[in-house]
């Protein structure tokens, strides 16, 4: 399975985040933009791993996800990877609760790495809304970006292991694990 370690959002978020999406459709940019269901925030991408491994990070996760409370993150500001002349990602950022996402990425690092995982060296919280295809009208649309103006929560209780179909209409994702904060 193609796997990933995520956060997942409430329905209400997702709804907020897709309309912070429909403003930025307005500009007819050339963006593949990710559907409302799909909105997460990626703690870490494993790719492909069998069901064997799929168990085993379970179970590391199970036993070492302690001492991680509950909290809240705020979803706030547009931004573009890797920058804004070569624009390929599209975002949401996170301003506050980043510590605490730090704090669960550098466990999955530690457990993670022993099994042969790898990992990015810079860890940037964010939310995917669409990807870049091609350069029409993305100046207009980056231009936008300090016009739309948002700020909300997220109460973050868990995170979950998902599993990511690729399908000609795009990605398919669905929880096979989840595991609370306490």
């Amino acid at each position: 399975m193609r796997a990933f370690i995520a956060v997942e959002f409430s329905p209400e978020n997702k709804r907020r985040i897709h309309q912070i999406q429909g403003q930025l459709r307005r500009y007819k940019a050339d963006v593949k933009w990710v559907e409302e269901n799909n909105y997460h925030l990626t703690l870490s991408f494993l790719g492909e791993i069998s069901r064997e491994q799929a168990e085993a990070v379970i179970s590391d996760i199970n036993s070492g996800l302690k001492g991680i409370s509950p909290f809240e993150i705020v979803l706030s500001g547009l931004g573009v990877f890797p920058n804004k002349r070569n624009p390929r990602v599209i975002w949401i950022g996170i301003t506050e609760g980043q510590k605490e996402l730090n704090q669960i990425y550098s466990f999955l690092k530690d457990i993670l790495y022993k099994r042969g995982f790898e990992f990015s060296k810079n860890f940037s919280p964010h939310v995917t809304l669409g990807r870049v295809r091609s350069k029409n009208n993305i100046e207009n649309l980056i231009s936008s970006f300090p016009n739309i103006n948002f700020s909300f929560r997220e109460y973050i209780s868990e995170i979950v292991l998902m599993e990511s179909r690729l399908l000609p209409r795009g990605p398919i994702y669905s929880q096979v694990s989840s595991f609370k904060l306490k």
